[in-house]
């Protein structure tokens, strides 16, 4: 005699299909909402107000905002960082050869998006128990995150400053870093239209049209 339904192997493998069906089936509607950005923010951004209009009304549950309010900054962080190399330094391009390429960032924005949502979702299903309303007083926890974010929103300035990067590139936007430091290398305009003539008078002064093809072809 089988102690419970769940020891047959058969029942086993209906189970984790049916979980493995409907987790595919999440993540699938939630891929295909990554074009929309500002629609998926937006969302986001009334999970919050929404959460933050039923702490005020309520007048308790501040630890689980406390909470929320240090795993976003957390959040925000890796969004706003690049990926950390193996000696605990920023993985920006640095080396013999110059590199161009977009900012890298820690945490993706979908990532970031999806993490996002669900612990809002979490904390505000959280709300619902009132074992989660732990008295505390919420001056206190306030000013202490006013000076985590303070402390944060340094770090990451000098971090910004030492190693050269900007999070706030456009998506397109390049940069070309020294090879030291990973320190960004700014070319104008100008620079860039010497080089453009330099690269025509080159080509112009060549004798033959094979020459001139060559020295086209080595300019680009």
């Amino acid at each position: 005699i089988r102690s419970g339904s769940m020891d047959d192997p058969s029942e086993q493998g209906f189970v984790s299909l049916v979980t493995s069906s409907m987790g595919r089936t999440v993540r699938l509607s939630i891929d295909r909402t990554m074009p929309y950005v500002k629609m998926r923010w937006l969302v986001f951004a009334a999970l919050a107000v929404g959460f933050i209009t039923r702490i005020v009304i309520l007048k308790r549950f501040y630890v689980v905002a406390y909470m929320l309010g240090i795993y976003l900054l957390n959040l925000f962080v890796g969004y706003i960082s690049p990926p950390v190399g193996p000696d605990g330094t920023p993985d920006l391009p640095a080396g013999d050869r110059e590199e161009e390429r977009p900012f890298e960032r820690r945490l993706y924005e979908m990532r970031f998006w999806r993490a996002a949502v669900v612990s809002t979702c979490l904390s505000f299903l959280c709300t619902l128990w009132n074992g989660a309303d732990i008295p505390v007083y919420w001056e206190a926890m306030a000013m202490y995150f006013v000076i985590v974010l303070i402390w944060t929103a340094t770090q990451q300035y000098r971090l910004m400053r030492r190693y050269g990067y900007c999070p706030c590139a456009f998506r397109n936007s390049k940069k070309r870093y020294d090879k030291k430091k990973g320190k960004p290398r700014r070319e104008d305009d100008v620079e860039m239209a010497a080089l453009v003539q330099a690269d025509l008078k080159a080509s112009e002064s060549s004798s033959t049209p094979s020459s001139r093809k060559a020295s086209v072809l080595g300019g680009l």
